[in-house]
């Protein structure tokens, strides 16, 4: 028989976990069946996991989610004329899956490695970013060849460009450009 010694710890360690639970927030263990599409749904699919060296990014199976609301905003702001400068591509384009095109920035001068990212934003203008490369030789006027892979047709996309650990540096296209065609 199950001593009352054994049985009391039990519940306290329930009860002591239930309280973590309340006073931690820590979410409840969700199965996803869905790959998420944006930084909160992120967030939930990887029980608020975002990666340390850039807070307002979230991975989940590889691909990584950016936090738009807290872009330049605080005190890491940094005015534009000091970002890097996206210059190609510049928005109004009509890329070509499959095809090579180059990503030209200008106006960075760091040392760290640059990461270079697709922001997709639907329809309903939900925003996600996709890496395209990271690690890519810092200079101060650069280009990087990019070959475009299958994307959403539907989707209204631009290129960011920034320093591995300085996103408030982020430079982006002026404007849209669009992905058609299939591999």
């Amino acid at each position: 028989m199950i001593s009352r010694k054994i049985i009391l710890i039990i519940v306290s360690l329930i009860l002591l976990a239930g309280i973590g639970f309340y006073f931690y927030g820590l979410p409840p263990i969700r199965y996803w069946t869905k790959t998420p599409t944006n930084f909160e749904e992120c967030k939930g699919a990887t029980r608020g996991f975002i990666i340390k060296t850039l807070p307002a990014q979230c991975e989940f199976r590889g691909q990584n989610f950016v936090d738009q609301s807290q872009q330049g905003q605080g005190a890491s702001f940094v005015p534009e004329q000091d970002r890097i400068q996206v210059s190609s591509p510049n928005g109004g384009e009509k890329l070509e899956v499959g095809k090579t095109y180059d990503v030209r920035w200008t106006n960075y001068s760091g040392k760290e490695p640059l990461t270079i990212a697709l922001q997709a934003t639907t329809p309903s203008n939900q925003v996600s970013v996709k890496i395209v490369a990271s690690s890519v030789p810092a200079a101060s006027t650069g280009t990087y060849k990019w070959i475009v892979t299958s994307e959403s047709a539907e989707n209204r996309y631009r290129i960011e460009v920034y320093p591995a650990g300085g996103r408030e540096l982020v430079g982006r296209s002026k404007d849209f450009f669009t992905i058609s065609g299939e591999e």
